[in-house]
């Protein structure tokens, strides 16, 4: 299962550490910075923006051949929720939005693709 990790170079793999220590300490500096409370309206709105984006997903103006599409407008649903509520909610929004992108239409290639392409991509 992990055999292709090994194949890696030491320079790669420091890379892909780096970056999830950086994402991971980002999330709790802005954990600590403001206590943030979801409440029914937060978690409402939120729903109602991944409803929304994935619907719009569906809407592609062209199709690319080693996966991906052009959409016009699918993620505004998100980014307004994140600008009304905050990075963090929007963060987790984007995050859950991320994995239903998964569900719709994924393209798998490597396994770091399943987190760079989707949940971190749009989260």
């Amino acid at each position: 299962m992990f055999s292709k990790f090994a194949e890696l170079s030491p320079s790669a793999i420091a890379v892909v550490a780096a970056l999830a220590i950086t994402g991971i300490g980002g999330i709790f500096f802005l954990r600590k910075s403001k206590d943030v409370r979801f409440s029914t309206k937060m978690l409402v709105y939120a729903s109602m923006s991944i409803a929304l984006a994935f619907v719009l997903s569906y809407i592609r103006l062209y199709k690319m051949p080693q996966g991906g599409s052009v959409t016009p407008g699918s993620m505004l649903p998100i980014l307004l929720f994140a600008y009304i509520f905050g990075p963090i909610p929007g963060i987790l929004t984007g995050i859950a939005y991320g994995f239903l992108q998964f569900i719709q239409d994924s393209y798998l290639v490597h396994w770091a693709q399943l987190l760079f392409d989707y949940p971190i991509a749009f989260g």
